[in-house]
């Protein structure tokens, strides 16, 4: 009698589940298939996760079109594609338009920043790119957006038009280098509009320091690569077990200095020729001063510092994801 009620407990628990998971599925976008609690991480690569992330929209965006007819019944997109690390869900978006609609136009829903554990021990956990939407991303946002609003950009068209004419110049003369010439135009434009630094060469400060931290950032913020990120543990032992090599784990220890040097100095060096009147107008840090006389309160002071950074930061990661290839 005791075996007959075991057998037919498990059966229902079982059945549960098996309803459970079912009706969980229903509800998800299509993707690759996934293994019982690792999900889908091993099919993420530590490098070039794009690649992969657009092979997978093609390959499910074509099932679900045999699906159309339920799409309006379950809200399921063909540009969407869903996986899972760890239990922990993860949407790809992979259309302009899927972004927008959901983003944008249902922002309150599903437009917010992920937490990324291995990027906050290395010293990024105050950039508004990575912050929710409070009080110190609201004002990082306007920092940046009073001096690169659409009023305000007009005034660095200059500027601009002259470093791609020097581009173009460079690019004739060698074209063998446009890597790299690209890369210095892109930085010398984004360190002058945020600092009011015209950079000097390919090793000024300004501009190597730059790389490095944002080489740390594109490392610690990788998609799927950290087991700190999915299983979060503020914890040195989570980071060793993250690490795909030791070389990298070294660096990133000694991330959060370096995040914190790239971060103040540049800062310091501008409201510095700010104050003797000599830096170069206009740029983000003077324009933040002037809104206040040129004396900012502590708090609002990082969050500048922060604003700029991350605008730097931005520019850097477009250049350091260029494409390989050569003009002939």
């Amino acid at each position: 009698m005791v075996n007959a009620t075991f057998t037919i407990s498990l059966a229902a628990c079982v059945g549960w589940l098996i309803v459970l998971l079912f009706s969980r599925e229903t509800k998800r976008p299509p993707g690759p298939r996934r293994l019982l609690f690792l999900g889908n991480t091993l099919q993420i690569p530590s490098t070039l996760q794009w690649l992969t992330f657009s092979k997978w929209a093609k390959e499910y965006g074509q099932i679900l079109q045999l699906v159309r007819f339920l799409s309006n019944l379950l809200h399921i997109k063909s540009d969407i594609v869903y996986l899972e690390v760890f239990g922990q869900p993860l949407v790809l978006l992979n259309t302009h338009k899927a972004a927008k609609d959901l983003l944008e136009q249902r922002s309150l829903i599903y437009s917010d920043r992920p937490r990324l554990e291995m990027a906050d021990l290395c010293g990024f956990d105050k950039t508004f790119v990575l912050y929710s939407a409070h009080d110190n991303w609201r004002q990082q946002r306007k920092i940046v957006t009073q001096d690169l609003g659409p009023r305000m950009l007009p005034r660095y068209h200059a500027f601009q038009e002259a470093e791609a004419r020097l581009l173009a110049k460079n690019v004739i003369d060698d074209p063998g280098q446009l890597e790299g010439l690209v890369k210095r135009r892109v930085g010398t434009i984004i360190i002058r509009i945020a600092y009011g630094h015209y950079v000097s060469g390919n090793d000024d400060p300004f501009l190597t320091l730059g790389k490095v931290s944002m080489d740390i950032f594109s490392r610690a913020s990788a998609s799927g690569v950290w087991l700190v990120d999915l299983i979060p543990a503020r914890n040195e032992i989570s980071s060793i077990m993250a690490s795909p090599e030791p070389a990298l784990l070294l660096r990133l220890r000694t991330g959060e200095r370096s995040s914190t040097k790239q971060l103040w100095d540049p800062y310091i060096w501008s409201k510095h020729l700010y104050e003797s009147g000599s830096v170069l107008l206009p740029n983000t840090c003077s324009t933040a001063l002037e809104a206040v006389n040129g004396t900012l309160p502590r708090d609002l002071e990082e969050q500048v510092v922060w604003a700029t950074c991350t605008m730097m930061a931005g520019g850097m990661d477009t250049v350091c994801r260029f494409p390989s290839f050569n003009l002939t």
